[in-house]
């Protein structure tokens, strides 16, 4: 009676065992297509980053990495937001420069600098002083918190205060 039902338990292990195999490798195949889905984004992003980088290179570093007057240097484009380096090259201070890109080249010039996809409508304000900060006289000389300051005759004194 051993015997007979030995390969029935034999069957059961086996079956348990494929079924761990089987579920280990649906969960194994899953995890390669979140792989290779990621390395496609990935790798196109790298495309797109590549693309901007050329197309920066050519078109607007002459300027931008010379420091030539007025125009920020890379490191400062990067600080930006995408929306307001997407508006300077369609309709801003930099679209007659910008005029031989495609609006694709555009925003990969945009992605490269700044990191990301231009969002349009989005442009950064420049930032304001609010309270008293806001009230500033350019006649009158800044209160300092322990000194004070003394004009006479074109002459200006700071005096620290104990």
């Amino acid at each position: 009676m051993f015997l007979e039902a030995a390969p029935a338990h034999r069957n059961q292990a086996r079956s348990r065992h494929f079924r761990s195999v089987l579920t280990a490798c649906v969960a194994c195949s899953r995890v390669m297509a979140v792989i290779l889905l990621l390395a496609g984004v990935a790798l196109e992003t790298v495309a797109s980053d590549a693309e901007g980088a050329r197309l920066y290179n050519e078109v607007c570093a002459t300027c931008h990495e010379t420091g030539m007057p007025k125009a920020p240097s890379r490191p400062m484009l990067g600080f930006m937001s995408s929306g307001t380096i997407h508006h300077a090259l369609t309709e801003g201070i930099m679209r007659v420069q910008a005029q031989q890109l495609s609006p694709e080249q555009k925003v990969a010039v945009v992605e490269f600098l700044t990191g990301r996809k231009p969002s349009l409508g989005e442009q950064a304000s420049p930032p304001a002083c609010q309270g008293e900060a806001e009230l500033f006289d350019p006649q009158r000389p800044p209160a300092l918190a322990g000194a004070s300051i003394t004009i006479t005759a074109g002459r200006t004194r700071v005096r620290l205060l104990a």
